[in-house]
């Protein structure tokens, strides 16, 4: 009767043999078959045997009604395999094997496998099957020797499939797992690792530039132990849902071994950290100079390549010094199994440089060959500075004279003047002899007011002798000076603190330089960036930056206005006289703005014909109204050519403490509006109660 009905469907143009229908249909009667359409979405003509009611359909009928569609029982992470297969069996008139999962009427994956055949001569395309107990991927979840579980990507990755493998990593049998509530990974990941593990899943959803992932994070057992697991995945997406398909393996036995390393390194490093060395490992093989033993204060990196050379090229070998250092590498690549040097090179720090005893000994492999040197490093700078640094920086000083302002030397320790004064400067009095007589004279003659108290702190006799037996050899200092006929410039003062080799006293070396130039360029620069060209006051960036710094400060903030002010009828100038006369009004205006700004207020341009202000200072209300009324009348300016006047409006609240600069920028827009509201060419005050 089924294949009767099916006939009685088919057209006489798509009449197909019967014998090839009634005997797929015997051999596949434990199931079904489909006949569809070759059209796109492979419409079904007809359905037999058991099919319908294994979909969840109460009759044939039911599966066709509104034109059925194939490729819409099947489940959505199989289309795009089965209508390959389907392709090619069209392409190559013949017949595949097919396995797959068509979807329930309640959606849930139903595993079939079986046959498609095309026949040419009507065009058409025969589909059987039969239900398996497991797909392909349930066989490779039984099968291979790791666990293998997919999962949702919900909050607590609720588990959809898993292998025994999977539950046996946590001493648990499918059985137990269900019975022990084990249904999802929050279950079994630890506590203290779930909220690391879900970020890092949710990032890999939200970036998607990767479809596969690995973490490894800790596991509670059922024996409840902590254990280890790396899972391997990709993410999948199952229809509008994602879900994270997944290999496990159990490294808690590798994580304990690393464990146990690391606690034995960490003995090692504390052993030898408690000297006053530091090591190295070098690969002889590769030239790689590894750091184990640093202890994190140093910025150093932890592993440099092409050694000795990256460290040469690099600068950190004093080049006296970059012979023996050369040699004592090549005697490692040599195979000599130890050897010795002393350098002067750059400290951990990458600092001032030092002379260090290298020590080195060779580890070779089972052939013989030097695998790998143990490096060690003796700071033995104290032990020949005093005799080498004296030298050394009074050639560089004298070889700096020619490019300098001014050298001088002078003894910290007794307070004296200890060499010839060489100055292109302020020559001193005669009289003047001592360290802090000639700072007194320099401040008072040579430095301009406003960084005289810098000049003195750092020039303070105390500060640099504390600084030099806390370490610190070298200061630098850039300041303004005066030249003799008043003319401020850009000045640097270089301070080498040395001790004498002699008398073990304490010598400053000072190297007075001229860098106006480049600190004019730096300023030119930053003005470029923080400066609106067209008005010469703070751009936006620049000017919400320094106004919500002043709201932070507590002094300044309480007795601050905040005001924001623009252009009355700015779009009508433009219109009328154009841009260029515009952008003239604009560049008056903040000119006007710039010459009634205190030191510490604030003017920037928005953009556009918008102005905000942060003016500092104001005490009372009428003393914030008499500033509006100032700025608002100043800003009344008539052009005689052409014939126009132009005026502003302003928005203001005061006081602004206690204020964020978000809730000040909204009461003085607030206001603002009201002004131009009222009729433009005046100012509103938002007042505040402390």
């Amino acid at each position: 009767m089924v294949v009767k009905n099916m006939m009685q469907k088919l057209t006489e143009q798509e009449r197909i043999s019967k014998d090839i229908l009634i005997q797929l249909f015997e051999e596949t009667f434990n199931a079904g078959a489909l006949c569809c359409r070759n059209a796109p979405g492979y419409p079904i003509l007809s359905a037999k045997g058991n099919l319908p009611s294994v979909l969840g359909y109460d009759t044939e009928e039911s599966l066709l009604q509104d034109n059925a569609l194939f490729v819409g029982l099947v489940y959505e992470e199989d289309k795009d395999s089965v209508i390959t297969v389907i392709e090619k069996a069209v392409a190559e008139s013949s017949s595949f094997s097919i396995e797959f999962r068509c979807r329930t009427t309640g959606g849930m994956p139903v595993p079939l496998c079986g046959a498609v055949i095309y026949l040419k001569n009507t065009g058409h395309i025969l589909l059987s099957f039969i239900k398996t107990d497991e797909t392909i991927w349930d066989r490779i979840f039984r099968l291979l020797p790791c666990g293998i579980c997919r999962v949702a990507a919900d909050n607590v990755f609720t588990i959809l499939q898993a292998n025994e493998i999977y539950y046996d990593i946590y001493g648990y049998t499918s059985a137990d797992a269900a019975a022990a509530g084990f249904t999802d990974e929050k279950f079994i990941i630890h506590p203290d690792d779930f909220e690391t593990v879900r970020h890092k899943v949710a990032r890999c959803l939200e970036l998607m530039d990767s479809p596969t992932f690995e973490i490894e994070h800790r596991v509670i057992m059922r024996d409840h132990s902590t254990g280890w697991v790396l899972v391997k995945g990709y993410i999948d997406k199952a229809g509008s849902d994602y879900c994270l398909n997944c290999v496990l393996l159990d490294i808690s036995d590798r994580k304990k071994a690393e464990e146990e390393l690391r606690i034995s390194e960490e003995q090692n490093r504390i052993a030898f950290l408690s000297t006053d060395n530091y090591m190295d490992i070098y690969d002889v093989k590769t030239h790689v100079l590894e750091h184990p033993y640093d202890d994190g204060e140093y910025e150093r990196p932890k592993r440099l390549e092409n050694v000795p050379y990256s460290i040469i090229a690099a600068g950190q070998i004093e080049g006296d010094s970059i012979r023996d250092y050369m040699q004592l590498f090549d005697s490692m690549n040599r195979g000599n199994p130890e050897g010795r040097c002393t350098i002067q090179m750059a400290g951990r720090d990458g600092g001032a440089f030092g002379w260090y005893e290298i020590k080195y000994r060779l580890i070779f492999d089972k052939c013989g060959s030097p695998e790998r040197a143990i490096l060690s490093y003796k700071d033995v700078t104290s032990q020949r500075e005093k005799s080498f640094a004296y030298e050394k920086w009074s050639r560089f000083f004298e070889q700096q004279k020619a490019n300098s302002l001014g050298y001088y030397e002078y003894n910290l320790t007794k307070n004296l003047y200890a060499g010839s004064e060489d100055s292109l400067l302020n020559t001193l009095p005669r009289h003047i002899q001592s360290f802090t007589e000639a700072v007194s004279y320099y401040f008072e003659h040579c430095v301009y007011e406003e960084d005289q108290e810098k000049y003195l702190r750092f020039y303070s006799r105390d500060r640099l002798l504390s600084a030099y037996y806390s370490g610190t050899k070298t200061d630098y200092i850039e300041y303004r000076r005066k030249r003799d006929g008043g003319a401020i410039f850009w000045a640097s003062g270089t301070v080498q603190l040395i001790s004498d080799p002699y008398t073990e006293d304490v010598r400053a070396f000072i190297l007075v330089q001229d860098i106006d130039e480049k600190i004019q360029k730096r300023i030119r620069l930053k003005n470029q960036i923080e400066i609106d060209s067209l008005t010469t006051l703070f751009n936006r960036g620049t000017a919400v930056k320094k106004i919500t710094a002043g709201l932070a400060d507590k002094d300044a903030g309480s007795r601050s206005m905040l005001a924001m002010l623009d252009v009355d009828h700015f779009k009508e100038i433009n219109d009328a006289y154009g841009h260029q006369f515009g952008d003239r009004v604009l560049g008056d205006i903040g000119k006007v703005l710039s010459s009634m700004a205190d030191t510490r207020d604030v003017c920037g341009r928005l953009g556009g014909d918008e102005f905000i202000l942060f003016l500092t200072g104001i005490s009372s209300t009428d003393a914030a109204e008499s500033r509006l009324l100032d700025i608002t009348s100043s800003l009344n300016i008539e052009y005689a050519n052409p014939g126009t006047a132009v005026s502003v409006s302003v928005g203001a609240v005061y006081p602004c403490g206690g204020l964020t600069f978000d809730v000040s920028y909204s009461e003085a827009d607030a206001a603002l509006y009201e002004s131009k509201k009222g009729g433009r060419n005046r100012f509103v005050l938002k007042r505040r109660i402390p």
